[in-house]
């Protein structure tokens, strides 16, 4: 998508590589079967699933939105690396499938869904990654390995419960204004 240019699809998007130096605003899915997502434009995505699949880099230096998010289709080993520092929203789901791997980097990732907003099937490699749950009702934090892990809400006093898999966090563990931690 080049630069001063807003692609708004009215459906479904399927795609090899994307390479966002606009904007793209999608209430749709959209699935890149290439496995590269990169640019310094901006993303929002409102609506259905974003699907990346097969190895590749994903992210820029601006801050990209996501409805539901996965990383991998389940079959076929691949590899996801999050390059640059602008941080990654997700409304819903945050989702690495089976065989799938997400190097986080030190990206922020900021949760906003409720219940299990985080589906770790395949491997989440850290980094030096913080993912922040921010949600205002009520979430399952993912049983893997984080590196900053942040409970944020932007208001209320959300109950976050832990499943009955070992949760790790291996730097900062932050509570701001969270409520019950179960």
């Amino acid at each position: 998508i080049p630069a001063s240019t807003t692609f708004a699809p009215g459906g479904a998007v399927v795609t090899s590589d994307l390479e966002v130096a606009g904007t793209l605003s999608s209430a749709s899915d959209v699935t890149v079967n290439g496995g590269d997502v990169t640019g310094a434009g901006t993303i929002t995505h409102s609506g259905g699933t974003f699907l990346v699949d097969e190895t590749g880099s994903f992210g820029g230096n601006t801050a990209w939105t996501f409805n539901n998010l996965t990383f991998g289709n389940g079959s076929g080993a691949a590899t996801t690396t999050t390059t640059g520092s602008g941080a990654i929203t997700v409304g819903a789901t945050l989702t690495i499938a089976a065989n799938q791997i997400l190097d986080a980097a030190s990206k922020t990732w900021y949760i906003d869904g409720t219940g299990a907003a985080f589906v770790t099937t395949g491997t989440f490699t850290a980094n030096a990654s913080t993912i922040s749950y921010r949600n205002i009702s009520s979430a399952t934090p993912a049983s893997t390995t984080y590196y900053n892990l942040d409970f944020a809400p932007a208001s209320g006093t959300p109950t976050y419960t832990f499943g009955s898999t070992a949760v790790n966090v291996s730097n900062n563990l932050t509570l701001s204004g969270a409520g019950p931690i179960v």
